[in-house]
């Protein structure tokens, strides 16, 4: 398999990919911003995308929260019975 070496030492794979070069320098800027490697930026991003997808030793599935994104987050707004009423239909 081109570009994957897989290591017994660490059990780690490492994989060889093309970056479009904005992805490139964007990765860098944001490595450079939190003091880490690129590769270090690349592991959490990946690690984010992947934990939704993961469930636990149940088979429950975690949830991101919040459930539904809000412009204003932190905010409420009373409502009436009738009003819940009609947006539930």
């Amino acid at each position: 398999m081109d570009g994957e070496q897989i290591t017994c030492e660490d059990k780690a794979m490492v994989a060889v990919i093309d970056l479009p070069e904005p992805i490139f320098e964007a990765l860098q800027s944001r490595a450079g911003e939190q003091g880490s490697s690129i590769e270090a930026v690349i592991l959490q991003v990946i690690e984010n995308a992947i934990e939704p997808m993961r469930t636990n030793a149940k088979g429950i599935r975690r949830v991101q929260l919040p459930l539904v994104p809000s412009n204003r987050p932190g905010t409420l707004r009373s409502m009436t019975g009738s009003e819940i009423d009609e947006i539930l239909g």
